[in-house]
Formats: structure tokens, C-alpha cells, sequence
């Protein structure tokens, strides 16, 4: 389930899909908004897909708020018609919390994937970030993509250390995979930054691992 429109979060969640409908053990729903930008790649999945409308636009979430108790309806009905056991919200949307009591009468378990424990400063989503929080306390089961999200999620939300897991940050696909090697002797370890230079992409953190980093004795070469 991604009910974003855009972002790294449609392209993982593509992937994901991808690999659960190759998985002959698994029967998988997956569920995005039309307004997703690759949504034209999700309906190549036939009657696996179920979208739904969300908003195009910040003033979209609220006119079309009203779609909200039908979106539930649509939801329970679509879980119990394929006997969906555990929902897996890829990237939690403002809309989540409100679902996740459908998601439990259908009889199916709430699992959202956390990036981030805290908002972003000058983020202008994080004024939602206590919706989602909601999302992440009612859950069954959170995943995050680091231990130090969910370190700081456990110690945030008060939940047991027992209901987070850490993943890994996941490889994305967007063409064919080079050869990969580690820096040979005497060479740098290159990173890049692709964010836009504001506050909330995090580009001071980055500067401070560089200078942990050549501490520790490395060479780093840094393009931004």
C-alpha cells in the first residue's frame, strides 16, 4: 500500500510489487493512488492493482476529504474480498491513520514502513507528523529502514523494542545495475548528494559524517 503521489516511495514501492507477484507463496494486492506519477507502471498489474483517488495538490486533501469514510468502505471490502492477512503501508500517507481501524475489522494486520522518526526542519509535511504518528502507535508491527529510526521511534512513541524491526535501505532500480567494487587502495570513498540545498534535506548531517569519516583515517570525495 503507497497512497503517495510521487517521490522514491512509488519507485520502491513498484519494485516491491514486483518482487511479491514473482514470489510463488505470496498472492499480493497492492494499492496506490491514481494520482501516483508511475501509475500508468502499477495498472500493468491487472486485477492485482486496487487504486484509489486521493488529491493532486495540498488544497486537494482538504476538498476531498469527504471521500475519506468511502475510501474505508472500499478498503475493508477489497481486504476481505481477497483475504488480505497483513496491509504493509510502504511510506505512511495523512490518510493512514484513519485506516487503520478498517484494516483491522477486515481481520488483517498494520504494518507501516517508517523513513523517519522526526520531521524534517522546514519540511512543510511535518505540520501532519502527529497524524502519522497515531499510525505508527496503533500498528501491529513497525518497520524502519535503520536501527537508528527505530531506536528513536521506540523511545518517541513508547513502544516496545519487540513491535520495531530495522530493515536496510533498499536498492532501487531505475536501470541496469554496473559492476560494483569497493575503493581500491589509495582511492576515496565518493559520495553524492542529490537533495535540493534547503534546511530539512539534511545536508549539514552529511557534512558532519564527511569530517567522522576522515577521522577515522578516510579519504572521502563529496560531490553535491
Amino acid at each position: 500500500m503507497y497512497w503517495g503521489r510521487h517521490g522514491a516511495g512509488a519507485k520502491l514501492t513498484l519494485d516491491v510489487a514486483r518482487a511479491a507477484l514473482r514470489n510463488g507463496d505470496m498472492r499480493p494486492t497492492i494499492s496506490v493512488s491514481r494520482q501516483n506519477e508511475l501509475i500508468l507502471d502499477f495498472e500493468l498489474f491487472g486485477d492485482r492493482l486496487f487504486a484509489i483517488d486521493t488529491f493532486a495538490s495540498t488544497g486537494g486533501a482538504l476538498a476531498g476529504s469527504w471521500r475519506i469514510p468511502v475510501v474505508r468502505r472500499q478498503l475493508a471490502q477489497r481486504l476481505r474480498r481477497d483475504r488480505i492477512q497483513l496491509v504493509i503501508d510502504m511510506m505512511p500517507h495523512i490518510w493512514s491513520p484513519l485506516m487503520v481501524s478498517a484494516i483491522h475489522g477486515a481481520g488483517a494486520h498494520y504494518v507501516p514502513f517508517v523513513h523517519d522518526a522526526d520531521p524534517h526542519l522546514g519540511d512543510k509535511t511535518a505540520m501532519v507528523n502527529f497524524l502519522l504518528d497515531r499510525a505508527v502507535r496503533a500498528a501491529d508491527h513497525v518497520l524502519t529502514m535503520s536501527q537508528a529510526v527505530a531506536d528513536r521511534l521506540i523511545e518517541k512513541n513508547n513502544l516496545p523494542p519487540s513491535r520495531v524491526t530495522a530493515s536496510f535501505l533498499p536498492y532501487l532500480s531505475y536501470a541496469a545495475t554496473p559492476e560494483r567494487r569497493p575503493p581500491g587502495k589509495g582511492e576515496p570513498w565518493r559520495l553524492l548528494f542529490l537533495g535540493r540545498i534547503i534546511p530539512y534535506k539534511g545536508l549539514p548531517l552529511l557534512l558532519d559524517a564527511v569530517e567522522v569519516l576522515q577521522a577515522a583515517g578516510h579519504t572521502i570525495s563529496l560531490g553535491v
